[in-house]
């Protein structure tokens, strides 16, 4: 995360912390436009078309990721309701279409061979370690499936420990 938040494109940041805290897939992320958007409640809304499952649902930003989110907003509120939420740095009416430069960059300089794909992982994760219900992932990750949600949640042995130790003492 630090190193997305000193690359040299200003989205980065933000867009790798709303993938890791809200699940969303990279093109649902780069495709948001601020309409869709309420700024205040920390939601965001896909309609079917947009997503992989054909299914609306709708993105949730919390903690750091909500107080970034407002940030964000602030430093675009010169654009029009329909401008993308992560606009491209050469046109801000369109679209950030490939981010894979800059991901490239932060990856090596944070020494970490991470895919992108891997922020949703680990919202899956993290979410089952704090004890949510594979329906509750299911629904955050935008899967139609549990069994698809099996893939994205990867437990360590000490949160194994831990839930064990809970039930059984």
């Amino acid at each position: 995360m630090d190193a997305c938040k000193a690359s040299a494109s200003p989205g980065l940041y933000f867009l790798a912390l709303s993938a890791l805290v809200t699940g969303a897939r990279r093109g649902e992320l780069l495709g948001l436009r601020w309409n869709q958007v309420d700024v205040e409640k920390g939601e965001a809304y896909l309609v079917a078309s947009v997503t992989k499952t054909k299914r609306a649902r709708t993105l949730i930003w919390a903690g750091p990721a909500f107080e970034e989110l407002h940030r964000w907003a602030k430093v675009d509120e010169s654009l029009v309701a329909d401008s993308p939420v992560f606009p491209s740095l050469k046109n801000p009416r369109k679209p950030l279409v490939n981010l894979q430069k800059y991901w490239e960059i932060a990856r090596e300089a944070a020494g970490d061979n991470m895919r992108w794909r891997d922020w949703r992982h680990q919202c899956g994760t993290y979410l089952a370690m704090s004890g949510m219900n594979a329906f509750m992932i299911a629904d955050v990750l935008g899967h139609t499936s549990t069994l698809t949600t099996q893939r994205y949640v990867h437990m360590t042995t000490e949160s194994k420990r831990e839930a064990l130790r809970t039930v059984f003492g």
